[in-house]
């Protein structure tokens, strides 16, 4: 008997797996690329990277190399806070998008909440509106930021990215008054378990 992956949808109605495999220092380019590979072979569906990681291209690799097709993987990456700014994000998705050698991107996270997040968050709008980014989200953003930020996009974000063990009991009970999908990690390179709340 076939298992199924248990799926959970986004604001914009997309679907996303539940649980992914996560590349944050999974070793030099030739053991990520066997990682994402065998991840993808064994089932895994959302494959979680940034640019912070430097594997992209890597990721990439492991994605040809399982044979899967990229219309059935999800592919979440992130921009660093030294791209922060709206000429210096368009600048940094378009390298994420040649080393994933893809030419979209499911969901582009904010990896922190420092420098221009804002004009990185109004590209990262616009290049929603042109279907280059299929979702939006943000990572590590304390309840302060994380208001503010919802208070003034256009659109909202689909993804709330945190690690257990840093996450303010407030940002929670924010987190359960809106329709964000709730991405949790407990330790780097491990899988992410994703909660719809």
């Amino acid at each position: 008997m076939e298992e199924r992956m248990d799926f959970r949808i986004l604001n914009n109605g997309s679907f996303i797996p539940s649980i992914g495999y996560g590349t944050y220092k999974t070793g030099t380019e030739g053991e990520t690329e066997q990682a994402v590979a065998n991840a993808l072979g064994v089932g895994y569906r959302l494959l979680d990277t940034a640019a912070y990681y430097g594997n992209e291209e890597a990721v990439a690799k492991g994605i040809r190399a399982s044979g899967i097709k990229r219309t059935d993987i999800i592919i979440t990456t992130k921009i660093w806070h030294t791209d922060a700014g709206y000429d210096n994000t368009m600048r940094a998705i378009e390298s994420s998008l040649k080393k994933l050698n893809t030419n979209y991107i499911d969901i582009m996270l904010v990896h922190q909440p420092l420098g221009d997040y804002y004009g990185s968050w109004r590209a990262m709008e616009e290049l929603y509106d042109q279907n280059v980014l299929r979702g939006l989200g943000l990572s590590n953003f304390y309840e302060d930021r994380l208001i503010d930020l919802l208070y003034h996009c256009n659109v909202n974000f689909d993804v709330f990215d945190f690690k257990l063990t840093n996450i303010d009991m407030d940002v929670m009970e924010l987190l359960d008054q809106q329709d964000f999908l709730e991405d949790h990690h407990t330790a780097p390179g491990l899988e992410r378990l994703l909660q719809l709340k």
